[in-house]
């Protein structure tokens, strides 16, 4: 019964560990964004609650304020490409000829990385072109 019982142990600790911890990272994380915005909501409102003139600055200055960073897809594309080229090469060199589906995955990767690059750099010749046009007029 005991030798049954340790047996038992390994294969379903590591069943729970494998989901459950994955699962528990994300509900903290998630608990302490939700508690971080509710902070920054109740501090505003108490702001609006006051009358007082709501600065930009101001907004700098509230508890749980998230400073909006721009995207940057080109960088994320040449990342992404990089990590599928990467993943590619894995499965080619590492694992050898049972390592189709790996290629494979990794290739997937590699041309979203190249459609997410080649989109940053639309991006940005389409906001250079904007700042020429607006300048002119």
């Amino acid at each position: 019964m005991m030798h049954l019982l340790e047996d038992l142990l390994i294969p379903v600790l590591a069943i729970v560990m494998a989901f459950g911890l994955p699962a528990f990272i994300v509900h903290v994380y998630f608990k302490y964004e939700r508690n971080r915005d509710r902070l920054f909501h109740e501090s505003l409102q108490a702001l609006i609650n006051s009358g007082q003139q709501i600065a930009p600055d101001m907004l700098r200055g509230i508890p749980g304020y998230r400073e909006v960073s721009a995207r940057n897809d080109l960088r994320r594309g040449v990342l992404t490409l990089g990590l599928g080229l990467g993943i590619a090469c894995l499965g080619y060199v590492g694992i050898g000829r049972h390592g189709d589906f790996i290629v494979g995955l990794g290739l997937c990767f590699a041309l979203f990385g190249l459609a997410m690059s080649g989109f940053g750099i639309y991006q940005k010749s389409a906001q250079q072109t904007t700042q020429q046009q607006d300048s002119q007029v």
